[in-house]
């Protein structure tokens, strides 16, 4: 695969994707807690029409606030229109210390993996809910169980959905304030 910026101005996604060597492509989406690449939604557009697989990138810029940069990515690299998890590319140190500046990575890394993972972590809760729901219902109807562990399982079961249903809210609004700063 391959990693492309706005520096590399116009590009040929039928050559790019004619070369047998590469299957995938990191498109720059942020930098910073501002900055968001023109090209990125036509990037994307384009290599996905081309049959590549796509991920996203943030470049850090260690010296800005880890959570204004973060915002800026989450609200504009959805997971939804990817395919690849995100990246975060880590070029300088932006002249922290060392102990500042791994704090900082970190932190825009756990911000990163919480968020990206919402919508699938949800789905496997709502899984696993319903298999532990069947459970109880199973061992109800034979008289293994009391109705205090059937009721349990439901709220268990309620709830996962109750926290897929916000997770898919939470993607929504990302996906708008996307469509919003593309002009769509």
């Amino acid at each position: 695969g391959i990693d492309i910026s706005s520096h590399h101005g116009f590009i040929d996604w039928a050559k790019v994707s004619s070369d047998k060597n590469i299957r995938f492509v990191y498109i720059k989406a942020t930098e910073g807690a501002t900055y968001r690449s023109p090209h990125y939604a036509h990037n994307l557009t384009q290599a996905h029409r081309h049959g590549l697989l796509v991920g996203s990138y943030h470049y850090l810029s260690p010296t800005s606030s880890i959570d204004e940069q973060f915002d800026n990515f989450s609200k504009f690299a959805l997971p939804r229109i990817q395919d690849l998890v995100p990246m975060l590319d880590v070029e300088t140190t932006g002249g922290l210390e060392t102990k500042e500046f791994c704090d900082s990575l970190f932190k825009f890394l756990q911000l990163m993996e919480e968020a990206y993972n919402q919508m699938q972590l949800a789905q496997l809760s709502i899984e696993q809910a319903t298999e532990n729901l069947r459970v109880n219902r199973d061992q109800y109807s034979v008289g293994l169980s009391k109705m205090s562990d059937l009721l349990e399982a439901q709220l268990l079961y309620q709830q996962a959905c109750d926290k897929r249903t916000e997770a898919f809210i939470e993607y929504q609004n990302r996906m708008l304030d996307y469509r919003q700063s593309i002009g769509e």
